[in-house]
């Protein structure tokens, strides 16, 4: 449940996974009294603040659905990148370029707030 609400909030996974297992090997005490605890939890807070993950979800009409991330070229035409999408409750880190957009799917972007605000038009903008 841990690592569901940190990843609902955008925590990176790597950091999500090294900080659960170090609460589990403290056998789930909730207290964060350990060295190893503190510099994870740290480490976690910091790449929280460092990279910021937006999360948008592909609506029916969107222009995206049934296209690959090669054809709509995201990168290259918002400076945003795609670096998860999460369908139906499926984590695909790091899409591959022939990997094909469905309506519903929950992307996960980086990339500045201009950056964010040119994608999600994209996103949305119906044909």
């Amino acid at each position: 449940m841990v690592r569901h609400t940190l990843l609902q909030l955008g925590f990176p996974l790597q950091e999500i996974y090294r900080y659960t297992d170090a609460v589990r090997q403290d056998h789930y005490d909730l207290q964060i009294d350990t060295e190893e605890e503190h510099r994870l939890l740290h480490n976690l807070t910091d790449a929280m603040n460092s990279i910021e993950i937006t999360w948008l979800v592909i609506p029916p009409d969107s222009p995206l659905v049934g296209q690959s991330l090669a054809e709509v070229n995201l990168r290259a035409r918002t400076g945003a990148s795609v670096v998860a999408i999460l369908r139906a409750s499926q984590l695909i880190a790091n899409p591959k370029s022939m990997t094909v957009f469905e309506e519903g799917d929950r992307i996960g972007l980086i990339g500045d707030r201009e950056q964010i605000q040119v994608a999600e038009q994209l996103l949305t903008f119906s044909n």
